[in-house]
């Protein structure tokens, strides 16, 4: 599979995230490199197709974990070198509402 390159900014708050789909099948992987002035952390998230069906949004994969990464870094949420999407949800079971908002506010209505 060819590597596919996202790179999402935000003058605001000067976050620059860059996101790369590593893998697609069975389930999404992404290298995500946050840049917050002069920090610089990377991580490796995962997300299943049964929880991109949940959320029920028509929106690309990246752009849910940008939201979500954005969501976290906001909330002061310790991000893990690796982690599953899902599983930040079921640890934090407030957060799909806060996530859907914060999708609806950087990307529009969905």
């Amino acid at each position: 599979m060819d590597k596919q390159t996202k790179k999402t900014k935000n003058m605001k708050r000067k976050i620059n995230i860059k996101i790369w789909q590593i893998l697609d099948e069975p389930n999404w992987r992404f290298r995500v490199i946050i840049e917050n002035g002069q920090t610089k952390t990377q991580h490796n998230v995962s997300m299943t197709k049964d929880f991109y069906n949940y959320l029920g949004l028509k929106l690309e994969a990246f752009q849910i974990v940008d939201s979500l990464i954005r969501l976290l870094i906001k909330d002061n949420n310790k991000l893990g070198n690796c982690f599953d999407i899902g599983n930040k949800f079921e640890r934090k079971p407030e957060i799909k509402k806060k996530l859907i908002s914060k999708i609806k506010s950087d990307w529009g209505e969905v």
